[in-house]
C-alpha cells in the first residue's frame, strides 16, 4: 500500500475510539493467531489491516508485541511517513490546550516537515537505573544477553547501550513516527538483534506477561538507537494521550511489590 502518511493504530481488540484522523489506520497485531481475528469479526469490525499480510512475523506477536506491526510496515507499507501508536495510546498535540486532542494529520505533517522522528515524552525511573528497573520487573539475564549480542552484531553501539542502561529515563511503548528512511534504518538495525535474541528462546517457560520479553527489550533498544544517532537526527518529543490504561499509581504499586519480593528473595 502506498500513501503519504500511514500511522498504524496497533490493536488486538476493537478499540474504544471509533473516529480517527484520515492518516490513521487500524492494524490488527498478531492476526496470524486466529483468536485475535475472531474478536474483530465477532464485533463486525472489518475496517482494519492485519499484520499477517505478505512479509510478516505476525505469529511472533505474543512475544514481540507491537513490533510485529512495525516489521509488517517496514516490509510492506510504502508511505513517506510511517508511525506506530496504540489503540489505547496516541500522541497528542502539545500545543493544544485540550489533553484529549489526538495529533492531527495536518499538525503531524507540519512537524515532520521540520523533524525526522517524533517520540513520546520520557518516563523517569529515578532513583532506579534502567538496568536496575528491568532487573526488578523482568530478568537481568535478558539485558546481559542483549549486551553480548550488541557487542557481537553492532559493537559501535556498546557505549550507547551502557549509557542508556545507566540512565534513569526511557521513551516507552515502541511508539514513534518517522520519515520512511529513518523508519527503515531503525528497523534494519533492531530486527536482526531481536531475531538473534529470539533464537535464544528467552520467551519459553515464562508467563504471558514475561513472555513479551522482545517487546520489552525493543523499548530499550529504541532508546539505544536514538541515543546513538541523536546528533544527526532532528527529534520531536510529544506527550502521550492514554485511553483507559492502567493508572500510573497501579504501575508504581506493582513495581514496588516486585522490588520488595525480589529483595526478600536474596
Amino acid at each position: 500500500m502506498s500513501s503519504k502518511i500511514f500511522i498504524a493504530i496497533v490493536c488486538h481488540k476493537p478499540p474504544d475510539l471509533r473516529q480517527y484522523p484520515e492518516c490513521y489506520y487500524k492494524v490488527l497485531a498478531g492476526s496470524a493467531l486466529n483468536a485475535n481475528t475472531k474478536v474483530f469479526q465477532a464485533n463486525n469490525d472489518f475496517d482494519y489491516y492485519d499484520d499477517s499480510f505478505i512479509d510478516n512475523i505476525s505469529n511472533l506477536n505474543k512475544s514481540f508485541c507491537e513490533l510485529t506491526v512495525q516489521y509488517w510496515m517496514y516490509k510492506n507499507i510504502a508511505a513517506n511517513i510511517l508511525g506506530i501508536v496504540h489503540y489505547r495510546r496516541f500522541f497528542k498535540d502539545g500545543e493544544l490546550a485540550s489533553i484529549n486532542e489526538i495529533l492531527s494529520c495536518e499538525r503531524l505533517s507540519s512537524i515532520m516537515s521540520e523533524y525526522d522522528i517524533i517520540v513520546p515524552t520520557k518516563r523517569n525511573y529515578f532513583p532506579f537505573t534502567i538496568y536496575r528497573h528491568y532487573k526488578i520487573q523482568h530478568f537481568s539475564e535478558d539485558i546481559d544477553l542483549l549486551s553480548k549480542i550488541i557487542e557481537e552484531l553492532c559493537p559501535d553501539y556498546v557505549s550507547s547501550f551502557k549509557m542508556v542502561m545507566k540512565g534513569h529515563s526511557l521513551h516507552l511503548y515502541n511508539m514513534f513516527i518517522a520519515k520512511r528512511a529513518v523508519f527503515k534504518e531503525y528497523s534494519e538495525w533492531v530486527f536482526p538483534i531481536l531475531f538473534k535474541l529470539y533464537s535464544c528462546n528467552l520467551h519459553t517457560d515464562r508467563n504471558s506477561f514475561q513472555s513479551r520479553v522482545y517487546g520489552f527489550l525493543g523499548e530499550r533498544l529504541f532508546n539505544v538507537w536514538l541515543f546513538h544517532n541523536k546528533s544527526r537526527l532532528k527529534i520531536k518529543t510529544l506527550p502521550v494521550l492514554s485511553v483507559k490504561v492502567k493508572s500510573e499509581t497501579v504501575k508504581i504499586i506493582n513495581f514496588l511489590s516486585n522490588f520488595v519480593t525480589r529483595s526478600k528473595a536474596k
